[in-house]
């Protein structure tokens, strides 16, 4: 029993750094297979997550401020410091009580390594292959997220280069509008009477409209001319085309009843703003640079180490069936 907290403890401390560090997933060389696939974790994380300090326990809403001084020792054990850099690769901007949860933590982990090593758990040849296999994928994690990296400037150089014909960076022709729909004339004649006498749009779709999106108060924000199209047809889009923003438009029969309209907004199609799309489109280059990046450098990888990677006739063996599986399938 022990053992197996062990091994778990020391896997998820190195887990834990990774995910503060990056996302990227480390992808295990396969000679015979283009497709990269992550590598396994071997250890059973969710039973260590009870006993270790979540980052977020504390809650993301905490108003304490983080701790100042980066090189402040927390607690020693003997000649083992803990100090509040350490806790923050860990943890973003962590707050005195997470610190001091993880502090709590961290002393007894070490207690349990100690009496590990006590018992000579951590000489046994599967603990420490585990607790290797950990260490190198941090490192592997940490090289790949170097290589793939999408700066800031780097998002720019893009979206200014692109921002004309990439759709993802473009605002399409769209408009913004509120509506009541109803089945019958009289319906829609008396919720134009109360609209005109002052009431609110919205709070009356609520109420007597029949269109599923009643429940948002008939609300419709920045839809493209495509979807207005399709979801309420040609007549209506004409209809919102020929006025300008602030016109109610109404009654107006359409398909299967009547609606009243009030247009809110036209905008025309645009770049939307960098600081708009900076996020997405940072994410989404460095998965096309990871994507090709990690391909390219494990080929090369693999290439200056040819003559120290020596395979056993079995693992040939396994990969030349890999490859015959996936030639019959093609």
């Amino acid at each position: 029993m022990l053992i197996k907290v062990i091994s778990r403890t020391i896997a998820f401390v190195l887990l834990l750094t990774i995910s503060s560090c990056t996302n990227t997933e480390i992808i295990a060389a396969d000679t015979t297979n283009p497709k990269t696939t992550p590598l396994e974790t071997v250890t059973d994380e969710t039973a260590v997550e009870k006993t270790v300090p979540s980052e977020t326990a504390a809650g993301p809403e905490s108003k304490e401020e983080p701790t100042g001084d980066t090189s402040e020792v927390l607690v020693s054990l003997g000649d083992k410091k803990l100090t509040t850099q350490q806790v923050e690769w860990i943890m973003q901007n962590p707050d005195k009580k997470r610190m001091a949860s993880f502090a709590k933590w961290w002393v007894e982990n070490e207690l349990l390594n100690e009496e590990a090593e006590r018992q000579g758990l951590t000489k046994q040849p599967k603990l420490a292959f585990l607790a290797e296999l950990e260490k190198t994928k941090t490192i592997s994690k940490q090289l790949i997220a170097k290589a793939t990296e999408v700066t800031d400037e780097d998002a720019l150089d893009y979206y200014e280069k692109n921002k004309g014909t990439d759709s993802k960076l473009r605002q399409l022709d769209c408009m913004s509008f509120s509506h009541i729909s109803t089945k019958t004339l009289q319906q829609c004649n008396e919720a134009l009477e109360r609209i005109k006498a002052g009431w609110n749009i919205n709070e009356l779709a609520k109420e007597l409209s029949k269109h599923r999106d009643a429940g948002k108060g008939g609300k419709a924000v920045k839809y493209p001319y495509s979807v207005i199209k399709k979801q309420f047809g040609q007549k209506f889009f004409k209809a919102l085309m020929v006025v300008e923003p602030g016109t109610t438009i109404g009654p107006l029969e359409v398909k299967g009843g009547y609606e009243i309209i009030l247009l809110e907004e036209k905008i025309k199609e645009r770049a939307k703003p960098f600081e708009e799309v900076k996020a997405r489109l940072k994410s989404t280059l460095s998965g096309q640079k990871r994507r090709k990046g990690i391909n390219d450098l494990l080929d090369q990888l693999r290439e200056k180490a040819a003559d120290r990677i020596i395979k056993s006739p079995a693992l040939i063996k396994m990969e030349e069936g890999q490859t015959d599986k996936q030639e019959s399938q093609n």
